[in-house]
């Protein structure tokens, strides 16, 4: 796509790298040429992650999805129970708590952080170890966890290679880091262009190939273990809410008030699932 001639591209946010434009609308997304990874040119994020942000933002009601969550929660819990002995964990982007609760009723020590003061006030108020801040500031020096956990974090990040560096540190000896986030080149995502669903909440700034991911990690000092393509489990206020049809949003706030709000298993092949070792 061209830009008019003198004009200066931001460089890639993961390796800054020249990037070239890939998407014009809904906002300016451009193509990293070295680790192909896709990036926001500007910053369009929220400053914070307020209450609107989970009620009524980017989704319709957050904590009447809890079920969905708690359910895709616990099949994570089952896939790293297989693969690591310890029981403590780190989950960063821990919003208000459900991933941690699952993990406690696994009897497993869970501790989130989350730079949502809103989410961590709920997680705690439901009983959880929260803490608020990024991970660098607000995990007391010292700890240590067998499992760090990034669930659709990264691609919110300021700056995704210093939070995984942190996380390498924080990891027991033979410790796991496991985490989720888009593909950007999925089927569905080249499929869908413009439209790919991650590309539209403003809050997304990154978006990884399995590619750059790997480069990623093994620059920080992971050896990738398993890279999958799982779905979860989601409301159906939630699929309503990102859905283009007119009433949809009304609809879902419908399903929230009625709780009339069943869950669906959705995998479209478009997030990546992966779980890497200190190398």
């Amino acid at each position: 796509m061209s830009v008019p001639e003198g004009t200066i591209l931001p460089s890639c946010r993961l390796c800054g790298g020249p990037g070239t434009v890939w998407f014009e609308r809904p906002r300016q997304v451009l193509r990293c040429q070295s680790c192909t990874a896709l990036y926001a040119s500007t910053d369009q994020r929220v400053q914070e992650f307020t209450e609107a942000y989970y009620r009524g933002g980017v989704y319709s009601d957050y904590l009447a999805d809890e079920p969905a969550i708690r359910r895709t929660a616990a099949a994570r819990l089952r896939r790293l129970e297989r693969r690591v002995a310890g029981r403590t964990l780190l989950d960063v982007g821990c919003a208000t708590g459900f991933f941690l609760e699952a993990a406690r009723a696994r009897a497993w020590t869970a501790t989130g952080v989350d730079v949502s003061r809103y989410a961590t006030d709920v997680a705690r108020g439901r009983g959880c170890d929260a803490l608020t801040g990024s991970i660098d500031q607000a995990v007391p020096s010292g700890r240590r966890f067998a499992v760090v956990t990034l669930w659709d974090t990264i691609e919110h990040l300021d700056d995704v290679k210093a939070t995984l560096a942190v996380a390498r540190e924080l990891l027991l000896p033979g410790g796991i880091l496991a985490l989720s986030t888009g593909d950007a080149g999925s089927v569905f995502a080249r499929a869908t262009g413009a439209h790919w669903r991650l590309l539209q909440d403003p809050t997304h700034r990154v978006f990884f190939t399995e590619q750059a991911l790997r480069r990623l990690l093994e620059r920080v000092g992971f050896r990738v273990a398993e890279v999958s393509r799982r779905g979860k489990w989601v409301s159906t206020a939630m699929i309503l809410h990102h859905s283009s049809i007119g009433a949809a949003a009304h609809l879902a706030r419908w399903c929230v008030r009625a709780r009339v709000n069943p869950m669906v298993y959705v995998n479209l092949g478009d997030v990546m699932t992966v779980i890497s070792v200190p190398a």
